[in-house]
């Protein structure tokens, strides 16, 4: 089982176990939002919008 804390700092677990993070930090907000819309199909322009925009502006 894949258990994930968001709050705070970022904390794994995978069976029980700690696991640690290895991707990119601002990889993170990206990880959060399909986490939590996991049961919708997301398009990658959507996802493109939500993102690339935000860091323009």
């Amino acid at each position: 089982m894949l258990r994930i804390f968001f709050f705070g700092q970022l904390r794994l677990f995978v069976n029980g176990a700690p696991h640690p993070f290895r991707g990119l930090p601002k990889t993170l907000p990206l990880w959060a939002y399909v986490l939590l819309h996991r049961r919708q199909a997301l398009k990658r322009e959507r996802l493109a919008f939500a993102f690339i925009c935000r860091t323009l502006a």
